[in-house]
């Protein structure tokens, strides 16, 4: 019951993401194809071409460190965002503020943990903050912390304006790239399915190319999954389903198991019952007997659940990295499943064992008889039943293992090796990182580098790619990166056609690019190299290679066209943000030391951050990981819930059979022979359990992995070994009943019968 309630709770809490802001279900995101994030002018002309449109405002955020007088956050992200933000969402302040801060360039608004951790007492109104050691933000206002369970959730917002002066107008208004999230408010009694039905007037108007807008309302952002480019990691709703279906199935095998028991023991209470008939007690009377001990039995399993969940909540919130509360004074469904639960679980377990002993012949119940056939299947039914959930789960949680395995191996060919991903925040490094990466390859126990403008598995920046003579509908959007010559060696990338990068050719500096395979098909799949094409500002570029796929992007999304070009000393993509080196795994603690030195000694004034590439790929499917722990632990639950319930059955079953295995013995049976005697009706359990479970296993699992573009297979091995699992551990549990009752004394076993 614990367990449930924990599930039910972490359920609500994943539901409950956004439905805190005023109006919520009329506030809207935008979104473009499988991308988060949409065009800078799309929120203006949304307002002025949609009258259901009431007003709309952008979001965007750069991740770096910011300074606070002396003190130094490092890994902090400060968004960016439109006035109109403040309107769309519940954002109150501590106290009044200046609502035009977020109009003014350099103004920044920021949260009540913000200014007590860092200002402490004083006014933090009016004093600076600095951003990456290079931009100075004044603060206007102190706004109260937003909730955990925010999809978008901020401790730094400064306005939109200032990226003007930052990046430049065009930036701010142009429908080029995809660099900002868009939401907005839809007015009143205004239909959401008609106004996604006229996004193709954009084209017409903006001559916005093959716009695929879809509409998220703000509270399923958190369970829709994770599109490209997400703020953080959401969930998906289908997980949501995943834990609630498990919860029920827990407490279902914990209220099979109590059925279970109290038929089986239900033959020592006969003549209670009988006797109690004889003398003058109803049916109803007998009816409320079972259902009383019934209901106290769920109710003192309760107070227990309740107290374990409050001395375990602090773990289960590290676990699942929330923040779940139980409060039943102030949370009325808390307390609506505090006291409703033990009548639920009443209405399972105790209806059945009631009014089947009180129909009961008082004769045959005084004499110690009932109906033997009727119960036997009943209790093989209900044991059957939990097997097909053990079975089912086991195999569940292998697939799901398995599908996690994939995931990181495929999502680099270099995984498992110690790379080394280090952020260059100095920007005098990002524009000349040759002196650094020289540096560091000084040591012994760095082996190689590699140098690039984005993680090679998180590459999210597309534009259009043309070239001469292209038809209109073969216009395709491109990912693209900047990275060094030995980018593809480095990362064990296949080159399928063509040349790699070459140092000795200065050309390739400015004309050359690499694309992958995908790419190359779109583009007519023979005699692509050495083609002109044109992607976003590089004009006029030549393919120098074809790469071999690899995945760039979480293997969530299916493999898309890719260009790599050379690094660039000049533009909106110039310098290098990651530089990446292998390093000797025997010798990692001394790297890690050596490389804080040289960074000292390079940028002093900026933080060294740095991650092993596995770690990141990891971060990627931290929410499959989790479920997958997750699933694994309830499996254990699970078994262990069938094996009590095994345990105390085989245990009345050998009571109950003591004279049969004394006779047996008589006659010559061995103990060996009365063990398999004892086990032989549960082998068939098993067996009929896993021929249900099977099907349901491959069809859920199946379906599960369709979220994935690439998958592992589902293979023959996970469903033999969840059978011989369950096999094993359910002859190890009645095991030692079985063979206590075949060596039991026979003539104590004859007088005793």
């Amino acid at each position: 019951m614990k367990v449930s309630l924990c599930l039910i709770q972490l359920i609500r809490y994943e539901l409950s993401y956004d439905g805190f802001h005023k109006d919520a279900d009329s506030i809207y995101r935008i979104v473009d194809r499988s991308s988060s994030r949409t065009q800078a002018s799309l929120y203006n002309a949304l307002v002025e071409m949609f009258p259901e449109v009431k007003q709309s405002g952008r979001v965007m955020f750069f991740d770096g460190f910011m300074r606070i007088e002396e003190t130094l956050i490092q890994d902090q992200r400060i968004y960016f965002a439109d006035p109109e933000i403040m309107d769309i969402f519940s954002l109150p302040a501590v106290r009044e503020y200046d609502r035009e801060a977020l109009s003014k360039p350099f103004s920044i608004l920021i949260t009540h943990r913000i200014a007590d951790r860092y200002f402490g007492a004083a006014d933090p109104v009016g004093k600076t903050i600095s951003f990456a050691n290079r931009f100075d933000f004044q603060v206007n206002g102190v706004l109260e912390d937003v909730p955990e369970n925010a999809h978008f959730r901020f401790e730094f917002m400064a306005s939109m304006s200032t990226l003007k002066s930052l990046i430049g107008q065009d930036f701010l208004t142009g429908w080029g790239s995809r660099e900002f999230y868009t939401y907005f408010r839809l007015a009143e009694n205004a239909d959401p399915a008609l106004l996604s039905g006229k996004f193709d007037a954009l084209k017409e108007k903006y001559g916005v190319e093959r716009p695929e807008y879809h509409l998220q309302p703000l509270k399923k952002i958190h369970v829709g999954g994770n599109l490209q480019a997400e703020m953080g990691v959401n969930t998906n709703i289908k997980y949501v389903t995943i834990l609630g279906v498990i919860s029920v199935f827990i407490l279902l095998m914990a209220c099979l198991n109590y059925i279970n028991l109290s038929t089986a023991q239900a033959s020592k209470r006969l003549k209670e019952i009988g006797l109690r008939k004889v003398v003058g007690a109803t049916r109803r009377d007998i009816v409320r007997q079972f259902l009383g001990e019934s209901l106290l039995t769920a109710a003192l399993a309760m107070v227990i659940s309740v107290s374990l969940l409050y001395l375990l909540l602090p773990a289960i919130n590290i676990f699942w990295d929330r923040s779940l509360s139980f409060d039943v004074i102030h949370d009325p469904v808390a307390a609506g499943l505090v006291l409703g639960a033990p009548l639920a679980v009443v209405c399972v377990t105790g209806f059945f064992p009631a009014f089947y002993l009180s129909a009961l012949s008082p004769v045959m119940m005084a004499r110690g008889k009932m109906n033997r056939r009727g119960r036997g299947r009943l209790r093989s039914g209900l044991i059957v039943f939990q097997f097909v959930i053990t079975v089912f789960l086991i195999i569940g949680s292998l697939i799901v293992n398995d599908q996690l395995h994939f995931l990181k191996s495929k999502s680099s060919n270099a995984y498992g090796e110690s790379i080394l991903m280090i952020e260059l925040m100095d920007r005098s490094i990002r524009q000349n990182h040759a002196p650094f990466r020289d540096a560091l390859l000084n040591h012994p126990g760095i082996l190689e580098a590699t140098a690039s403008y984005n993680l090679p598995f998180m590459i999210t920046v597309g534009t259009w790619c043309s070239w001469p003579g292209q038809a209109e509908d073969e216009r395709f959007v491109i990912r693209f990166s900047c990275v060094e010559h030995n980018f593809i060696d480095f990362y064990r990338i296949g080159l399928n056609e063509g040349r790699n990068f070459s140092e000795a050719l200065t050309t390739d500096w400015t004309d050359a690019i690499l694309i992958n395979e995908t790419a190359a098909i779109l583009m007519g799949g023979e005699h692509v190299v050495g083609r002109t094409v044109s992607i976003g500002s590089f004009q006029n570029v030549t393919i120098a290679g074809v790469l071999e796929d690899f995945h760039f992007k979480p293997l969530h999304q299916r493999i898309e066209p890719l260009a790599l070009t050379l690094l660039h000393t000049e533009g909106r993509f110039a310098g290098v943000n990651y530089l990446a080196i292998k390093v000797n795994p025997n010798q990692i603690q001394e790297v890690l030391a050596y490389i804080d030195e040289t960074w000292k000694d390079f940028a002093p004034a900026y933080p060294l951050g740095y991650d092993f590439m596995d770690d990141q790929i990891e971060a990627l499917y931290r929410q499959e990981i989790k479920v997958g722990e997750g699933i694994r632990m309830l499996t254990v639950i699970e078994i262990s819930l069938a094996c009590l319930g095994l345990f105390g059955l085989s245990l009345f079953t050998a009571e109950q059979k003591t004279k049969e295995i004394s006779v047996r013995k008589v006659l010559g049976a061995s103990a060996l022979g009365l063990v398999l005697m004892l086990s032989r009706e549960l082998i068939r359990w098993i067996g009929f359990a896993s021929l249900i479970a099977f099907p349901m296993a491959w069809f859920v699992m199946h379906r599960w992995l369709q979220n994935f573009e690439y998958r592992t297979e589902i293979g023959w091995i996970s469903f033999v070994f969840s059978t011989l699992l369950v096999l094993l551990v359910s002859l190890l549990t009645v095991g030692y009943q079985s063979i206590r009752a075949a060596r039991a004394n026979l003539v104590d076993s004859l007088q005793h019968e």
